[in-house]
């Protein structure tokens, strides 16, 4: 006997179906502000007295300084992780391919072969 069958009756044909699709996104966002200030006061001073007979001088000198010093900064720290879930099963047939098989399997021929001599 001779078949002659269809080539795409005879393929396996996934039907696949997405059952279950979890996306998880988490986000870590650390951030830091800084703040410094610092004051310093420098004072100084000097006295010169001279004194001579029947009069006398005095010399002061007074010296002050005063510095502030202010410093702000920002910092930020960002993480990010994503994780993708799929989870897919075998599915049904579709009643559309389902027809289109039917169709084709009655269109398999078998034809006898005579014996060679």
């Amino acid at each position: 006997m001779e078949l002659r069958v269809p080539l795409l009756s005879m393929l396996p044909i996934p039907y696949l179906r997405v059952e279950e699709f979890s996306l998880d996104f988490n986000v870590k966002i650390n951030s830091m502000e800084t703040y410094n200030v610092s004051d310093q006061l420098e004072l100084g001073g000097s006295l010169e007295v001279q004194q001579k007979w029947g009069s006398g001088s005095a010399k002061l000198n007074i010296s002050a300084s005063y510095k502030r010093s202010t410093s702000a900064g920002t910092s930020v720290e960002r993480t990010y992780d994503m994780a993708v879930h799929v989870r897919a099963v075998q599915d049904e047939m579709p009643g559309g391919l389902e027809t289109i098989l039917g169709i084709l399997e009655q269109a398999v021929v078998s034809t006898p072969v005579l014996p060679s001599s």
